[in-house]
């Protein structure tokens, strides 16, 4: 589905694109601080297996892939789930968000507005789906991340918590 590029820039642009592939390459950074942050929560970053893992869930219809190109070059992504709640006696017969699963930006292009343009991208994308909710979660002590998301507009609702049973 094409979609118009949210706040172009000459050398930016972003596309929908369900590609296992690249977003396990993508991943790779990410998932690395994940892991080097909690390795209690998270396995070391393993190609094949996060591979298998995108092409199951990229075959949905309500995943969508968003990847960010400089000059053609992959810089940037979000995996984005459609959660429709219509069936759930618990929740409003109209409630449904778009949860952003995953969003990072490759270490040498960060700091540099991708980031933002990205969100302002999927942002226009739920609204031309007729989505008024996004979502994301965030750890507590990612406090680079937590300000990031505040300044584009997120606001906590709920608080997870956990506790480790020794």
């Amino acid at each position: 589905m094409p979609m118009r590029n949210a706040h172009p820039s000459p050398d930016l642009e972003f596309r929908l694109e369900n590609n296992p592939e690249l977003l396990t390459r993508l991943n790779r950074h990410v998932h690395t601080l994940h892991f080097e942050k909690h390795p209690d929560v998270f396995a070391p970053y393993d190609y094949e297996k996060f591979l298998a893992w995108y092409e199951e869930l990229l075959a949905r219809d309500n995943v969508y892939g968003i990847v960010a190109y400089l000059e053609d070059l992959p810089v940037g992504y979000a995996l984005a789930i459609h959660k429709e709640y219509s069936a759930s006696p618990f929740h409003a017969s109209s409630y449904e968000l778009m949860q952003i699963d995953q969003m990072g930006i490759v270490p040498e292009h960060q700091h540099k507005g991708i980031g933002k343009k990205l969100m302002h991208y999927i942002r226009d994308f739920c609204r031309e789906k007729g989505i008024r909710r996004l979502q994301l979660s965030v750890w507590l002590d990612n406090e680079i991340a937590k300000s990031f998301y505040e300044q584009m507009g997120f606001e906590g609702y709920l608080l997870y918590m956990e506790m480790t049973i020794k």
